[in-house]
């Protein structure tokens, strides 16, 4: 069974930290509803994917991708503004593995 790291933030509501292999299943399911179950059939999601040369996301998709991040995790983790600071030839190699990996440290 995994183990999750439990405690509150500053005004009382509850706060679970998922390991890296928890938020990276979440992820799988994410992509899969963005892109298509049918398309993510075929495609071996793993944490060396990246989003634009193996999912082959378009921008759009990332976007919606994005606002699924923040739906499950809101304000415990600040994805846009993670992703605003990367210089753009990280974004375009950003992985799964990457992702999952930073919310697990601020979620």
């Amino acid at each position: 069974m995994d183990t999750v790291d439990v405690g509150y933030d500053g005004g009382g509501a509850l706060l679970v930290r998922e390991t890296p292999e928890q938020v990276f299943e979440f992820l799988k399911e994410a992509i899969a509803e963005v892109i298509g179950e049918e398309a993510a059939s075929v495609i071996d999601i793993t944490p060396r994917s990246q989003f634009i040369k193996d999912l082959e996301m378009d921008s759009i998709q990332i976007v919606a991708f994005g606002e699924k991040v923040n739906e499950r995790y809101g304000a415990s983790v600040d994805f846009v503004g993670w992703l605003s600071n990367k210089p753009i030839r990280k974004l375009l190699k950003l992985t799964v593995g990457e992702v999952a990996g930073f919310i697990a440290r601020g979620a």
